[in-house]
């Protein structure tokens, strides 16, 4: 995984759901600045963001059902 993708993905379901990138972060992390830490190129841990890749998945169906 690209970590820009994964950020751009975040903020794509921040941008659908009306959150900012700081409530993401939350979901996904339970930290409102990881998503920050890793835009600025800070380790976070593989399996870190293993875990949050899973969660990511289910927010972006979250996201596409909240806006159809």
């Amino acid at each position: 995984m690209v970590i820009e993708t994964f950020i751009q993905r975040c903020d794509a379901v921040a941008s659908r759901r009306g959150i900012s990138r700081s409530r993401v972060s939350t979901l996904i992390f339970n930290d409102g600045k990881k998503l920050d830490f890793l835009a600025d190129g800070r380790d976070i841990g593989v399996r870190t963001l293993a875990v949050a890749e899973e969660k990511l998945v289910e927010l972006e169906k979250a996201a596409a059902e909240f806006t159809q």
